[in-house]
C-alpha cells in the first residue's frame, strides 16, 4: 500500500511540475503577446502623434507664412501706394506751378501792354493839349515865326543861298526881322523869303539852294512830331519830318 501511495505521489508530482511549466509557458506567451500588443499600440500612437505634430506644424507654418506674406504684401503695397501717390502729387503740383507761371507771365504781358497803352494815351493827350496851347500862343504872338527863323539860322554852319518858307500870315513880321537876322547870322544874308501855307503859323522851313542842298524843318507841327516820336507815340519811323537837318544834306 505504501508503495502504491509513493508511486502515486511521484506521478502527481511529475504532473504538477509539467502543469506548472505549461502554465508558465502559456503565461509567458500571453505576457509577450500583451507586451507586443502594447508596443504596437505605443508605436501606432507615436506615429499618430508624429503625424499630428507634423500636420500641426505644417498648418502653423502655413498660417505663419500666410501672415508673413500678408504682412510683406501689405507693406509692399503700402510702399508702392505711397510712391504712386507721391508721384501723382508731384505731377499735380508741377502742373499747377506751370499753370500759375503761364498765368502770371500772361498777366505781366497784359499789364505791361495796358500800362504801355495807357502811358501812350496820356502822352498823346498831353501832346494834343500842348499843340492846342502852342497854336493859340502862336496866333496870339506874331513874333513866334521870327523866333523859329532865328533858331533855324543858328543851325546852319556856313553861308549859303537860302530859301526861307513861312506862312503867308507870318511873312510881314519875318520880312521885317530878316535884315537884323542877316547881320547876326551869315547864313541869313541874301536869304529869299517865300510864302507857303503848308508851313503853318509860327514856323518856317529853310532850304539851301547850293550844290550841297539841305533843309531845316522848324515848323511847329514837325517839332511836335519829333517830341511825340521821342516819347514813343509819334508816327512810324521813317515817315516823320526831318529833324534839325534833312537827310538830303547839310544846309
Amino acid at each position: 500500500m505504501a508503495l502504491i501511495r509513493g508511486a502515486s505521489a511521484a506521478a502527481a508530482a511529475r504532473d504538477a511540475v509539467a502543469l506548472n511549466l505549461g502554465d508558465m509557458a502559456c503565461q509567458g506567451e500571453a505576457i509577450v503577446a500583451s507586451a507586443r500588443k502594447r508596443a504596437d499600440g505605443i508605436v501606432r500612437d507615436a506615429q499618430a502623434e508624429r503625424e499630428r505634430l507634423i500636420a500641426g506644424a505644417a498648418e502653423e507654418g502655413r498660417a505663419a507664412g500666410l501672415l508673413d506674406g500678408e504682412a510683406r504684401g501689405r507693406a509692399q503695397g503700402e510702399k508702392l501706394g505711397r510712391e504712386a501717390a507721391q508721384k501723382e502729387r508731384v505731377a499735380a503740383l508741377a502742373a499747377i506751378e506751370k499753370s500759375w507761371t503761364e498765368s502770371l507771365d500772361g498777366w505781366e504781358r497784359t499789364r505791361e501792354a495796358i500800362a504801355g497803352e495807357a502811358r501812350k494815351g496820356v502822352v498823346a493827350l498831353a501832346l494834343e493839349i500842348a499843340r492846342r496851347i502852342v497854336k493859340r500862343q502862336v496866333e496870339a504872338d506874331p513874333g513866334a515865326a521870327v523866333a523859329q527863323v532865328e533858331a533855324a539860322l543858328a543851325l546852319i554852319s556856313r553861308p549859303t543861298e537860302l530859301t526861307v518858307s513861312v506862312h503867308p500870315q507870318d511873312r510881314a513880321v519875318v520880312e521885317a526881322a530878316l535884315p537884323a537876322l542877316a547881320r547876326k547870322f551869315a547864313a541869313g544874308k541874301g536869304a529869299e523869303l517865300v510864302e507857303d501855307e503848308s508851313v503853318g503859323r509860327g514856323g518856317c522851313v529853310l532850304r539851301s539852294r547850293g550844290a550841297l542842298g539841305g533843309e531845316v524843318d522848324a515848323t511847329i507841327a514837325a517839332q511836335a512830331e519829333r517830341i511825340a516820336e521821342a516819347l514813343g507815340v509819334g508816327r512810324a519811323a521813317g515817315t516823320s519830318p526831318v529833324d534839325a537837318q534833312s537827310a538830303k544834306g547839310p544846309a
